[in-house]
């Protein structure tokens, strides 16, 4: 009885075994995705040495099942953009991607000389595995769009600026355009650090002069700015406990307004070269009011660093 015993356990721990062989054999074969990875190490073109400086960083493809990476790219000037065009093929990783202006101009059959600064450039990738089957930026999970390495490879935008260092931005600047009155032009105003990082991380300091002497208008009006790594700003329309902030020049102060706020706000500002350039859709509300009036050539705003 014993003897039959053990032969049951050996039999059955034999069948274990072999089952759980056969089911290893069995699982399906780990396929890597044949994604790309972009870390970028230098996120603009260089306004101040656009013919020396690139956009680009490390290009590589964590499986290796990728046989080539296609990169496409369009610019976007004053509001107009070209179709895109390919740009180059990647067949080997990694790989040091660095997007010349030059480069930029061969590929859109464009002068790269004309480039101006906030030009922007939207570049879209396609990675190919070892079948020629394509994947896009469309054909990635939601998961991995987000994944910032794998959004820099496969649809990303930079442009020809300068990254942005606050330290740099603090200090006194002239306003050198404006569509309000001439008088204003030679008018000096302050840029510090903002005050409170939730309405913004720049603040312009009364730049208008409301509070100065000979102005109707009784209250200092600060400007918050929100500007990102690469110098692009953006202009709140509301700060602090959702209340419009003022932009406007004194020169146009009249009781009836109960408010004079910017919209669709944006714009650039070079710490390389000390220029904060901005335009923005003027909005007013008048007291006893609820409609909404809009001066759309009265968001023009310049100014240049002085120290």
């Amino acid at each position: 009885m014993k003897n039959k015993f053990k032969f049951l356990i050996i039999a059955l721990s034999v069948a274990f075994f072999s089952c759980e062989d056969e089911s290893k054999d069995n699982l399906p074969e780990l396929i890597e995705a044949p994604y790309v990875n972009l870390t970028v190490e230098r996120p603009v073109i260089d306004v101040t040495n656009i013919t020396g400086s690139s956009y680009g960083g490390v290009l590589d493809a964590p499986g290796a099942s990728v046989s080539k990476f296609e990169i496409s790219i369009r610019r976007v000037s004053n509001g107009v953009a070209t179709p895109y065009y390919p740009l180059l093929t990647v067949t080997s990783f990694p790989y040091d991607l660095a997007i010349t202006a030059s480069e930029i101009g061969a590929a859109i059959g464009q002068d790269f000389n004309t480039f101006l600064a906030g030009d922007r450039f939207d570049i879209l990738g396609v990675s190919y595995d070892v079948n020629n089957v394509p994947t896009t930026f469309n054909d990635l999970s939601s998961n991995t769009q987000g994944e910032v390495g794998m959004k820099q490879a496969y649809s990303n935008t930079f442009y020809i600026s300068c990254p942005f260092i606050l330290s740099e931005a603090v200090g006194n600047y002239e306003i050198i355009e404006t569509v309000f009155d001439d008088t204003w032009l030679l008018d000096t105003f302050e840029i510090v650090e903002s005050d409170d990082t939730e309405k913004g991380n720049v603040m312009l300091v009364d730049p208008y002069g409301h509070f100065r002497e000979g102005i109707s208008s009784p209250n200092r009006y600060n400007v918050y700015l929100n500007v990102n790594d690469f110098g692009i700003v953006s202009i709140p329309e509301t700060v602090g406990n959702n209340e419009r902030q003022y932009l406007w020049s004194g020169t146009i102060y009249n009781p009836t307004y109960e408010n004079v706020w910017p919209r669709n706000g944006r714009g650039f500002f070079f710490t390389c070269t000390g220029l904060l350039d901005i335009s923005y859709t003027q909005m007013i509300t008048l007291v006893g009011n609820p409609g909404l009036f809009s001066f759309t050539d009265r968001g023009v705003f310049k100014a240049q660093k002085l120290n």
